[in-house]
C-alpha cells in the first residue's frame, strides 16, 4: 500500500510541477520549492521498485522487459526537474565594500535609493540588517522589482534625469546611489 501511495504522490506532484514550471507564467514559488520534495519521493519510489524487481524479476519475465522503460522514464523525469538549474552568483569583495560604504553614509536616512545589481543589493540587505531591502525600491507580489530592473538596464549606458526622477519617485528617497562592479559611480541628490 505504501508503494502505491508514493507512486500516486510522485505522479501527481510531477504533473503539477510540469504544468506549473513549463506552462504557467509568473514566479512559480510553489514549483521552485517542490524540487527537493520530488527528489526525496523519487528516491523512495525507486528503492521500493528496485526491491520489488529484485523479488519478481525471475518469476515474471514481463518485469524484466519493463525495467529499461521504467529506468528511462525515471531518468527523464528526474532530469526534467533540474533542466532550469539553480540561479547562483557571488558578491565580490569590492561589491561588499561599496555596499558597506553606502550603508555607513546612508543609514540615517528615512528612505533609501540604491541602483545596483541583485547580488550586491543582497549584500547591502545583510550589511544593513534588513534596513535597506531591494535598494529601497518596491517589491511586487512576484518578489520582482520592475522599476529597479528598468533603471538598472539603463544604468549600463547613461541614466537620464528622467530615469533618476523615476528612481526618486519609486523610492521616496532624497538621494540615490549608483553602484556598478564594486564601484560607486554616483551619489545623486534629489534637488
Amino acid at each position: 500500500m505504501t508503494i502505491v501511495w508514493f507512486g500516486v504522490m510522485s505522479f501527481a506532484l510531477t504533473g503539477g510541477y510540469l504544468i506549473s514550471r513549463y506552462l504557467l507564467a509568473g514566479e512559480q514559488l510553489f514549483s521552485r520549492r517542490l524540487d527537493p520534495v520530488l527528489a526525496i519521493i523519487y528516491c523512495v519510489v525507486i528503492v521500493f521498485v528496485l526491491r520489488y524487481l529484485d523479488r519478481s524479476i525471475t518469476s515474471q519475465p514481463i518485469v524484466a522487459k519493463l525495467l529499461p522503460v521504467f529506468l528511462i522514464f525515471d531518468a527523464l523525469v528526474i532530469g526534467a526537474l533540474y533542466t532550469l538549474g539553480p540561479d547562483t552568483g557571488v558578491v565580490s569583495t569590492a561589491d561588499a565594500q561599496a555596499m558597506e560604504y553606502v550603508w555607513q553614509h546612508d543609514k540615517n536616512q528615512p528612505r533609501h535609493c540604491v541602483i545596483a545589481d541583485t547580488y550586491p543589493l543582497l549584500a547591502l540587505e545583510a550589511i544593513s540588517h534588513k534596513q535597506i531591502i531591494g535598494g529601497g525600491f518596491p517589491i511586487n507580489e512576484y518578489f520582482a522589482q520592475p522599476e529597479l530592473q528598468a533603471i538598472w538596464r539603463k544604468a549600463n549606458g547613461t541614466l537620464s534625469a528622467s530615469d533618476l526622477q523615476a528612481a526618486f519617485l519609486a523610492t521616496g528617497a532624497n538621494n540615490c546611489w549608483i553602484v556598478k562592479n564594486g564601484t560607486i559611480l554616483n551619489k545623486t541628490d534629489k534637488n
